[in-house]
Parts: structure tokens; C-alpha cells; sequence
């Protein structure tokens, strides 16, 4: 008898074969899973070993976002209902993970890019991105955009930069004044 697995959330759940009852909580699970996701990675991945998933895990669980694996025939009947994502699931090839990231848009491609640097065992082949499918190439893109994060700090520079820049030329008039009035001082003793 064939072993059947998914992921959910951080749990690993082995089923045999799956019930009609079961494949509805799994379709029910991804669909509340989906309505809040702020970007989706679809993701082919094979030979991948439980420690790599935790470490996977580990790493999605910090920016808000988790994965998951997922039989194509189930993400199909949830697919369904996401027309306008444009997504054909029988189009996918092997095995197919779904990285869902409810926070920072961009975290769980920049994420997803980073662990495949080491382990080569998952590749991103699309995603969706403010409810639009995007492409492998787009997935790769958005991984290489800063993050809110470094946006804000970035933001934060470029509003501080002028001020600075004020302070520091005020700052620099008075130094003379105070350098000048000294030297009248010296001169006149």
C-alpha cells in the first residue's frame, strides 16, 4: 500500500489512503490559508529530507509565511475558485509545495532563494503576487527586491538626509563664528 503525505503547517501528518472527509479538511485548510496570503510561491520539490523542511520551516516561520505540500488534484479543486489567478494545476510537473506568506511580500521568495542556495532540493516554477500568476523568472526578481523592512530603513535615510545635512551646515557657520570671535579675542589681548 502506497504511503501518502502533507504537510501542514509545522506538523508532518502521514496518511494512507486519504478520505473524501479528509481531502475536504485539506481543501478547506489551503483555501483559509490562501485568503489571507499576502504572496504565494508554488515550488517543485523532490528528495527533500525532514531536516530541510524543518530548516525550511524554521526560516518561513520568522517572516510570517509556511509551507506546504500538496497534491496537484486537491490544489486544482482549490484553484478553482481562484480563476483570476490563471493557475492550471495539471500543467504542474512532480511534486508541488506551496509557499504561503502572510506578512512581507517579498519574504517568502527571498526566503525560498536563500535555502535553495544550499540545498537544492526545491525551485520555485511561479507564483502569485497581488492575486496575478507570476512566472519562475518574476519569482526569481521578486527575490531580489529589499524587503519592507529595508524599504523603511532606506526611507528613513533618504527623510533623515536633508536634516542632517541642515544641522550639520548650521553647525559648521557656528564653529567659524565661535573660531573667528576667538581669534578677535587672542588678537585683541
Amino acid at each position: 500500500m502506497e504511503v501518502r503525505s502533507l504537510w501542514l503547517s509545522t506538523d508532518f501528518i502521514v496518511f494512507m489512503a486519504k478520505t473524501r472527509l479528509q481531502k475536504e479538511e485539506i481543501i478547506q485548510s489551503l483555501k483559509s490559508r490562501l485568503e489571507g496570503a499576502t504572496s504565494v510561491i508554488v515550488a517543485h520539490y523532490s528528495a527533500m529530507t525532514v531536516s530541510q523542511s524543518q530548516e525550511l520551516r524554521r526560516l518561513l516561520e520568522t517572516e510570517q509565511a509556511e509551507l506546504m505540500a500538496i497534491k496537484k488534484t486537491l490544489l486544482g479543486v482549490t484553484l478553482k475558485e481562484k480563476s483570476e489567478w490563471g493557475v492550471d494545476s495539471r500543467a504542474l510537473d512532480g511534486s508541488i509545495a506551496l509557499v504561503i506568506g502572510h506578512g512581507d511580500e517579498v519574504a517568502p521568495a527571498k526566503i525560498l532563494a536563500t535555502f535553495r542556495k544550499k540545498n537544492p532540493v526545491i525551485e520555485a516554477i511561479g507564483g502569485v503576487f497581488q492575486q496575478q500568476w507570476i512566472s519562475k523568472e518574476q519569482v526569481q526578481v521578486l527575490s531580489t527586491l529589499p524587503t519592507k523592512q529595508q524599504l523603511r530603513g532606506q526611507l528613513v535615510g533618504v527623510l533623515n538626509a536633508p536634516v542632517s545635512g541642515l544641522v550639520g551646515a548650521i553647525n559648521g557657520v557656528l564653529r567659524k563664528l565661535v573660531g573667528t570671535i576667538d581669534a578677535i579675542g587672542k588678537a585683541k589681548s
